[in-house]
């Protein structure tokens, strides 16, 4: 919790646009905390951060070449491809896998089966709800990161450019 906490600090400092990364950290930490405050959930926490973070090897080697681009010391291609592996790994781990081998899981262990009874059921309905959305949102960064890698925009230095013909057209 405390990484988390710190990480949520620093997308605040760093890169406060990045809305639905926040939001995703807010959710994590609510989860988080709400398991440690009432010392069960554990084993369904770390199923929902394991699988969140076996994809941030991937995620930071896009951003570190990103970075390395913006300042002309990698040429793009290398940041295209990055990102082309994190939406192979994001098809793989948050749209194949998330949907039945966690939201199912939790879903049906709080909710259905009754062995989570002893948990409250507004907590229980949090446990179900934040995982499905991160997954939502997952599954629409993902459709967004393909469309990007599609059209060559992966990288800020493109981003930026398209974004700036994007406000012209609007003005």
């Amino acid at each position: 919790t405390g990484f988390m906490l710190a990480d949520q600090i620093f997308m605040y400092i760093w890169c406060p646009w990045e809305k639905l990364f926040i939001l995703h950290h807010w959710a994590t930490l609510l989860y988080m905390g709400a398991v440690l405050w009432l010392g069960t959930g554990d084993l369904s926490c770390c199923l929902c951060i394991c699988l969140g973070e076996v994809t941030n090897p991937i995620n930071n080697t896009m951003a570190i070449s990103d970075l390395l681009h913006s300042e002309g010391l990698l040429p793009p291609a290398i940041n295209r491809l990055s990102a082309a592996a994190l939406c192979v790994a994001f098809v793989f781990i948050r749209v194949l896998y998330a949907p039945f081998g966690v939201c199912y899981v939790i879903c049906h262990y709080y909710l259905v089966s009754g062995a989570g009874g002893h948990v409250n059921l507004a907590v229980r309905l949090l446990w179900c709800i934040l995982p499905v959305a991160v997954t939502y949102v997952s599954i629409d960064y993902l459709r967004n990161l393909v469309n990007d890698v599609i059209h060559d925009t992966v990288n800020s230095v493109a981003r930026k450019a398209r974004d700036e013909v994007t406000n012209k057209k609007q003005v």
